[in-house]
């Protein structure tokens, strides 16, 4: 994030924080955490919805295979999350890490994740004949980022009484 991503998520946050440079912090990493929590809360909805139509039990490893890197791209990431479940307590961890201004970059190493988020259709590497519509979920709550940052200042706010 550069300088004028910075001022642009301070005049987000409100001229309250102007005064007080780590509030811009505080406010950036809830509204990740917000945004990562969203995210999970949307695919997990999704993923239960599937396993009732389907009747028969839907694994998690796509929601195991959620990544964060500070600073740095995915890449080729192909590991699901440590011990192979997800959990958010690993993604508040390394938010506690997060330096106002840090990029952080989140996603799904699950060789099917983004066929299930954009849809497809046509014959995949296999040769099988896929058919599966979009279920987006992580760029429906990057769309929210707005939504998250005013509930994230709307809450230190409040705690720092202002």
């Amino acid at each position: 994030m550069g300088i004028a991503m910075s001022k642009g998520f301070a005049k987000q946050v409100g001229a309250w924080a102007k005064d007080i440079p780590e509030a811009l912090e505080v406010v950036y990493k809830e509204s990740l955490q917000r945004l990562s929590h969203a995210a999970d809360d949307r695919l997990g909805e999704q993923l239960r919805s599937e396993q009732d139509k389907r009747k028969k039990a839907i694994t998690n490893f796509l929601r195991s295979s959620a990544v964060m890197r500070i600073n740095q791209p995915l890449g080729d990431v192909t590991e699901p999350a440590k011990g192979g479940a997800y959990s958010p307590a690993e993604f508040d961890s390394t938010l506690a890490s997060v330096k106002f201004g840090d990029s952080v970059t989140f996603g799904f190493t699950a060789v099917y994740a983004m066929r299930y988020h954009f849809g497809f259709s046509g014959v995949d590497s296999l040769g099988r004949n896929i058919n599966q519509p979009a279920r987006p979920f992580l760029q429906l709550e990057a769309q929210n980022w707005q939504k998250h940052v005013e509930a994230a200042a709307k809450e230190v706010k409040a705690r720092l009484k202002l």
